[in-house]
C-alpha cells in the first residue's frame, strides 16, 4: 500500500468513525505530523476525499470537514425506497425467495451493536441488511447506486450520532425485525408499507433535528 493510500484509510476511518466532525476545519500539516509522512501523500489522500465530498479545501484556510446537506441525505433516501419496493415487486413477480437467514444475521449484528453501545457496527450492519434485501432483485445498477453512498451514509449516522447522544437512536432495529416478520409471513404489501412509514419518520426527524 502506498503512503497516499495509507493517509487515505486513516483519513477515511477517523471521518467513519466520527472523530473529524462535519464541520471541523484540518490542516494539512497537522495530518501530515500525525501520520508521520510527508504533505504529498496526505495532499493526495485529501483531494481523493474531497473528490468523494467528504471534505472541501479552502483556499489558505485549511481543509473543512463538508457537512451534507439534509436535501442530499433525503433525496439519496427517497431512491432507496423506490428500489427496495422495486425489489418486492421482482421477487414476487419471479417468485424470488428472501435471504431470511442472512438477513437475521445482520439483524443480530445490529442488535450486538446496539448492545455494546457500538453504533459503528450497528450502523455497518444497518446498511448491508438493506443491501442484502436489494439483491434479490439481482438489479446491479441499483447495487452499485446503494454502495456508492454507503460511506456517506455511515458518516451522516455517526454524526448525528454524536451531536444527539441524548435522543432515542438505532431505530433500524425494529423496522428490520418488522420486515423480517413480514417477509415470513409473505406480507409484502406491508414491506412496502413499513419502508412507506420509516421514509415518512426519517423525513420529519431530518428537518426536528436540522442535520
Amino acid at each position: 500500500m502506498s503512503n497516499a493510500d495509507t493517509a487515505y484509510a486513516a483519513i477515511r476511518g477517523k471521518l467513519l468513525h466520527g472523530e473529524y466532525m462535519a464541520e471541523t476545519l484540518l490542516s494539512e500539516n497537522v495530518l501530515a505530523e500525525e501520520l508521520q509522512m510527508s504533505r504529498t501523500p496526505v495532499r493526495d489522500a485529501i483531494l481523493r476525499l474531497v473528490n468523494e465530498g467528504f471534505l472541501v479545501s479552502l483556499r489558505n484556510r485549511g481543509i473543512l470537514v463538508r457537512r451534507i446537506p439534509i436535501k442530499e441525505i433525503y433525496d439519496y433516501m427517497q431512491v432507496l425506497n423506490l428500489f427496495q419496493k422495486h425489489a418486492i415487486e421482482a421477487a414476487v413477480e419471479q417468485g424470488l425467495s428472501f435471504p431470511i437467514e442472512e438477513l437475521r444475521r445482520y439483524l443480530e449484528e445490529e442488535k450486538q451493536g446496539a448492545a455494546n453501545k457500538d453504533y459503528y457496527r450497528y450502523v455497518v450492519h444497518s446498511l448491508r441488511f438493506t443491501r442484502c434485501f436489494m439483491s434479490v432483485a439481482g438489479n446491479e445498477a441499483m447495487i452499485k447506486v446503494v454502495d456508492s453512498y454507503h460511506d456517506r451514509m455511515i458518516f451522516v449516522s455517526i454524526t448525528n450520532y454524536n451531536r444527539t447522544p441524548h435522543t432515542p437512536h438505532y431505530s433500524s432495529i425494529p423496522l428490520h425485525e418488522d420486515i423480517l416478520a413480514s417477509l415470513e409471513a409473505s406480507d409484502y404489501e406491508r414491506t412496502k408499507h413499513l419502508f412507506d412509514d420509516f421514509l415518512r419518520k426519517s423525513k420529519y426527524r431530518m428537518f426536528e433535528l436540522g442535520y
